[in-house]
């Protein structure tokens, strides 16, 4: 089996503070494993040096019945071809996004999200300027944003004159050739008004 396998339950980086989410929670089988994965990034400051890992994981487990985060993946065409590259994706069912995790292979000067409602309205839900392709964040909503079926997620960047694809593994526990890809965390129904 492949690793990962899903979108990941939790993205942390230091300085990051975590974040709580009292009403929703993800759902992990009886039996399920969980795997932490850590990156460690090396510089000419500590180079040579011994260090010790001191990484902690505390799991919060729910008493009652929050509502349960799914995740969604969606993905660039895996050719880009010109500085702009625009996609989109369909929203089958009414949900609500709480969070998004880009994943961006290539070298971008701008990422922009926006929701497209089936009356042409728009809503702005990310806007990066030079994302940093080391460092994924997943980006948590101050307000869940309520998206009713036929609504349109339209994923913009502008990719870097002569930026290259990068390789590396996957977040998103997907094998798609995809230089751009989105986890959208979501939950159905509304979340706001309980």
């Amino acid at each position: 089996e492949q690793f990962p396998t899903r979108p990941p339950i939790a993205v942390w980086m230091p300085s990051h503070s975590p974040v709580v989410t009292e009403q929703m929670a993800y759902r992990l089988p009886a039996s399920a494993d969980v795997v932490l994965r850590l990156h460690y990034k090396k510089t000419w400051i500590t180079e040579g040096q011994e260090f010790s890992d001191r990484t902690r994981v505390a799991l919060y487990l729910s008493d009652g019945e929050p509502a349960e985060i799914q995740s969604l993946t969606i993905g660039s065409p895996s050719t880009v071809s010109g500085r702009h590259v625009t996609f989109t994706h369909e929203i089958q069912d009414p949900l609500t996004v709480v969070a998004l995790l880009p994943e961006i292979d290539i070298e971008s000067s701008q990422l922009k999200v926006e929701a497209v409602n089936p009356d042409g309205s728009r809503i702005p839900m990310l806007w990066l300027r030079e994302p940093d392709l080391g460092w994924p964040t997943r980006f948590w909503f101050d307000t869940p944003v309520i998206l009713s079926k036929g609504s349109q997620l339209q994923v913009t960047t502008v990719v870097d004159a002569g930026a290259e694809r990068l390789s590396k593994d996957s977040l998103l526990g997907t094998d798609s050739d995809s230089p751009i890809q989105f986890a959208i965390d979501y939950v159905s129904g509304d979340i706001i008004s309980n």
